[in-house]
């Protein structure tokens, strides 16, 4: 297997995540990237993403992992042909196993800036330790508003911008929701602000939030 980690940044930022899988697809495809396929009728291209990032919101730790004979060396050549410039490779590796990141991935840790950051630093503080954050949330085709204080694992205010860590899956919080009430509280323009999401977190033998990126170390092999 050959783990690929890269950055979705600028006009990426409005691919939704089943316009990656196709894109990818048509990279690994055109860039004579031999991968395995699956078995049974459908047979597709084996290969396996990290959970979906919201549009709108730029990532700099996506990762794709691809069931290939090839060494990374070899993958990364093909590839780096034919990137379009707004997706950019971090890094790639082989890994023994299969490493399957959406499903041991538990938390994201989200960078957000805005206009006047800096002044609003003592309500930010104010807006996340209130009883309750509410956000709305489209589900099954209806509106709904649920409480995700309890999703927010941690925030910090740096010098020059605000990190909130919160869980993704059944744990998730639209971060761009969370952004816009956020903005709301300190009565500022819902559409001045930027997000990128820069880690992922898995958990460790106690159950704590790792990087994922540590947990790829441990399962990397040279090739």
């Amino acid at each position: 297997m050959v783990v690929v980690k890269y950055k979705k940044i600028n006009e990426g930022m409005f691919f939704s995540h089943l316009n990656m899988l196709r894109l990818w697809n048509k990279l690994i495809a055109i860039s004579n990237v031999e991968v395995k396929y699956s078995e049974g009728f459908n047979k597709t291209r084996r290969l396996f993403f990290s959970s979906p990032t919201r549009v709108g919101v730029e990532s700099s730790c996506e990762y794709i992992v691809i069931d290939t004979e090839e060494r990374a060396k070899e993958v990364k050549g093909k590839l780096e042909n034919n990137l379009p410039k707004w997706l950019e490779i971090e890094k790639v590796f082989s890994v023994d196993g299969k490493f399957n990141v959406a499903s041991m991935n538990k938390g994201a840790e989200y960078s957000v800036k805005f206009d006047e950051y800096k002044s609003s630093k003592p309500k930010i503080k104010e807006f996340f330790e209130s009883k309750e954050i509410v956000i709305p949330v489209i589900l099954h085709g209806e509106q709904k508003f649920i409480d995700v204080k309890e999703r927010i694992v941690s925030y910090s205010c740096g010098d020059e911008s605000l990190k909130i860590i919160a869980g993704v899956g059944d744990k998730s919080v639209r971060i761009d929701e969370l952004v816009k009430k956020l903005l709301e509280f300190l009565n500022k323009s819902h559409n001045d602000y930027e997000i990128m999401k820069e880690k992922l977190f898995g958990l460790d033998e106690d159950g704590k939030l790792v990087d994922m990126d540590k947990i790829a170390e441990k399962m990397q092999k040279d090739d």
